[in-house]
């Protein structure tokens, strides 16, 4: 006899409508909160969040802007800027550079089978190795004792044995600039007109260092030129109580978030050294002396090296400032002064003010010993500086020492 098997369906269990209404409730919220999230994502919070990715691929370079120009009554110009032609490296263009030397060293390393390998100071030596090499070109192109040298034997003349400063690369400043203003160009040499432990050339020699790096480098390659400005005293030590100096300042101007068309107060800043007023006219006139800064809206790499430059605004000039001083009477005033020396031939502290009776102006105001503002314009050697204060030449004593109107 044949078994029958039991086909029947039974019935499944019932659903708690309850449980399942939950079910439905809670992944309906989550729907809504991941909708919500987009929504509140893309339409209210669109506008931070590409600033805040604005903030970290974008940067902000300020530059400087040329300080305005000081006269005399008649004119003259008694402190003026003249431009300054430097040699800078474009770090950026010179990874790969960077990359081939550090990758030489490290062979070498593994070669004689070092124990440890520091490979951040192996990198710090190919940049230095590599930013050396470009020095020594360029020194060898705007170098007049060269010019006559066969191309051939060049390498020969790029590595003196005591070599100056100015054609060695600075580690430490090196260190700092990459630590600071990684994205800013590196100078190689700082003035072509001075390139050498602040010898000057003549203007005519100058041009000549500028035509010859022109002439051997390419406009868009690595090194390149760059030109600002620097603070000149036409008359040297003349009235230099009375004009002052101007020193660097990493400050930032007042006015920076109102400067460019971009909000740039979250935004990483980097800025050229710029100058402001230290002492005399600079300083008491420094807001309009100073004029306007420049800025440039770039991209950055993940290196932190600019990428492209997006807008930009050229530095606006400061305004000019005219003084009462007539320099023909300041020459003769302090040439006056000269002549009083001691019997060692050292000059002897003195002040002379001349002033027109009429209109009680000021003609000419004279203080000794003095300074060259000129060598306070750009570096100031602490040896120059100890030599002022040495001789007292930072008092002015026409308006701070005790003398007695026409007195003797």
């Amino acid at each position: 006899m044949k078994e029958s098997s039991d086909t029947r369906v039974l019935p499944s269990t019932p659903v708690d409508r309850l449980r399942l209404y939950g079910v439905f409730f809670f992944f309906f919220a989550g729907f809504l909160y991941v909708i919500g999230g987009l929504v509140y994502r893309q339409l209210i919070q669109s506008n931070d969040l590409k600033e805040q990715s604005d903030t970290q691929s974008r940067r902000v370079v300020l530059r400087p802007p040329a300080r305005g120009r000081i006269y005399d009554r008649n004119g003259f110009p008694l402190v003026d800027n003249r431009a300054r032609w430097s040699v800078k490296a474009d770090l950026a263009s010179l990874q790969k550079e960077f990359r081939a030397e550090y990758l030489r060293l490290l062979a070498a390393e593994k070669a004689r089978e070092a124990v440890s390998i520091d490979r951040e100071k192996l990198m710090e030596d190919a940049r230095v190795r590599v930013l050396q090499g470009w020095l020594n070109k360029v020194w060898f192109v705007i170098d007049e004792t060269n010019r006559n040298t066969k191309g051939r034997n060049w390498v020969a003349k790029l590595t003196p044995v005591t070599a100056p400063a100015e054609r060695q690369i600075n580690i430490d400043e090196l260190r700092k600039h990459l630590r600071e203003r990684r994205a800013l160009p590196f100078t190689l040499v700082n003035d072509l007109a001075f390139p050498g432990a602040g010898q000057a050339l003549t203007a005519d020699d100058g041009t000549k260092s500028v035509a010859r790096f022109i002439e051997q480098f390419p406009v868009e390659g690595p090194i390149r030129l760059d030109q600002d400005n620097v603070r000149t005293y036409p008359y040297g030590p003349m009235a230099a109580h009375v004009l002052g100096y101007v020193k660097d300042t990493d400050m930032l101007p007042d006015n920076v978030d109102d400067i460019s068309e971009v909000r740039v107060e979250s935004m990483q800043r980097l800025r050229y050294t710029g100058k402001t007023g230290a002492a005399g006219v600079e300083l008491s006139y420094n807001n309009i002396l100073s004029g306007r800064s420049g800025w440039e809206l770039w991209t950055k790499t993940s290196s932190g090296y600019n990428q492209t430059r997006l807008k930009f605004s050229e530095p606006e000039q400061g305004g000019n400032v005219m003084l009462s001083i007539d320099y023909r009477i300041q020459q003769a005033t302090e040439s006056a002064l000269g002549k009083l020396k001691d019997p060692q031939g050292n000059l002897l502290p003195a002040a002379a003010v001349m002033i027109d009776v009429h209109s009680g102006e000021i003609l000419s105001l004279a203080s000794q010993p003095s300074f060259d503002p000129n060598r306070l314009a750009d570096r100031v050697s602490s040896k120059y500086y100890d030599e002022i204060e040495k001789t007292g030449g930072w008092l002015n004593r026409a308006t701070q020492g005790l003398y007695p109107p026409g007195s003797t």
